[in-house]
């Protein structure tokens, strides 16, 4: 099991904003951390070497692995989401290999929430969800840009999951988002109606005296979808980012 630790120790304060115990110059860092289903830690992924962390914080939000099993390098892939908004590619054994910024395709990433290992097709891919620019940015597992999916119809794209042939695309700002093997958008699961930033104390609402408390979540309603995993039979298990979380079950008819 591989874990994505951003090391981030900010919290949602009583009036909804965030702060933290942390001085406001202080960096802190993240890490990546693999271990077993006991909880024996195995390996440790600490800040790559990298000019930009010489004043910026690694806050890693996804981890994803190119399995031997599945004809792979047993390359380590890791999104930088929360720092320097980077993805690095590491060797087996640790070794920074890579690092893209976006810049070679599509445009400097802008907070790349989840990353992912398509082998749909012949030739597997890395998807990059570069949610603050409302798009996906795809590259070969040598860091190669191939091309930009969801501009227009993206609003929020950060976590993946392959149910069978499809792809599944969280959207925090509401709603599920399923891609074909053409990166074709064929079905949207939720409206994002709810996808309102600026309302106080979002993504939880406010108490009368102005106090973060846990939003009215409506079942069979997406609300902050923001991990996303599936089971062997293509169903859906998404998780949402409010106080206390919530985890919604969706099978696949």
């Amino acid at each position: 099991m591989w874990i994505a630790d951003n090391g981030d120790s900010w919290k949602r304060l009583p009036s909804g904003l965030y702060g933290s115990s942390r001085e406001p110059w202080e960096r802190f860092d993240g890490c990546v951390v693999q271990m077993t289903l006991e909880g024996q830690e195995l390996n440790r992924l600490q800040r790559p070497l990298h000019e930009c962390y010489e004043d910026s914080s690694y806050c890693p939000t996804d981890v994803v692995v190119d399995e031997v099993e599945h004809g792979g390098s047993g390359d380590v892939w890791v999104a930088d989401g929360y720092g320097a908004s980077l993805v690095h590619k590491f060797s087996p054994d640790g070794d920074l290999v890579l690092t893209l910024s976006g810049e070679s395709g599509a445009g400097r990433f802008d907070e790349p929430h989840a990353i992912h290992i398509d082998r749909r097709r012949a030739t597997p891919e890395l998807y990059v969800a570069d949610r603050e620019n409302r798009r996906i940015q795809v590259f070969d597992l040598q860091g190669g840009y191939l091309r930009t999916v969801g501009v227009g119809q993206l609003i929020s794209p950060g976590a993946f999951a392959q149910s069978r042939e499809h792809l599944v695309v969280a959207e925090l700002d509401g709603r599920l988002v399923v891609l074909d093997t053409d990166d074709e958008v064929v079905s949207v699961i939720g409206s994002g109606e709810l996808a309102d930033r600026d309302v106080p104390g979002w993504p939880n609402a406010l108490d009368k005296d102005g106090r973060s408390v846990r939003p009215d979540l409506r079942p069979g309603r997406l609300h902050t979808p923001h991990g996303l995993a599936s089971d062997h039979d293509g169903n859906l298990l998404v998780s949402e980012w409010v106080i206390g979380g919530r985890l919604i079950r969706l099978q696949r008819l």
